[in-house]
């Protein structure tokens, strides 16, 4: 996948607190191979409720980014992608586990040919404000 640019802020070091084993929900969502130029409401929906619950365990939104190209021997194009960092692995499996995010999911889905859930153990976020 080729990450053409990032399409938000990303927070500061001190928006992060202190982290032994830091995780990150990665999200990468494929509706045409267009960008976000034309990213339907109810993915809208879907980022900014999940935005709202992963807080509510601790979550973090790192970054949104358009994407472009396809992964490894995968074929499809992607659109865009977003990353919530998490302090304690803990918060990241209750989030997970909490039935909202599968309604937002469900409702998320009927707008996308193909999305790609992942966590990362071990997350290094410095330095932020990096260009990809």
């Amino acid at each position: 996948v080729i990450v053409t640019h990032r399409i938000d802020d990303p927070p500061s070091a001190e928006d992060l607190p202190p982290a032994d084993a830091p995780v990150a929900l990665f999200e990468i969502f494929s509706r045409s191979g267009s960008g976000i130029s034309d990213r339907p409401a109810a993915l809208s929906d879907y980022l900014d409720g999940l935005t709202r619950l992963a807080a509510d365990y601790g979550g973090i939104a790192l970054g949104t980014y358009e994407v472009t190209g396809v992964l490894i021997g995968d074929g499809r194009d992607w659109d865009e992608a977003r990353v919530w960092w998490f302090a304690d692995p803990s918060d990241l499996d209750e989030l997970l586990g909490d039935p909202r995010l599968a309604e937002l999911t469900a409702a998320r889905d009927v707008s996308l040919s193909d999305s790609y859930r992942l966590v990362l153990d071990g997350v290094q976020v410095e330095p932020l404000g990096r260009t990809p």
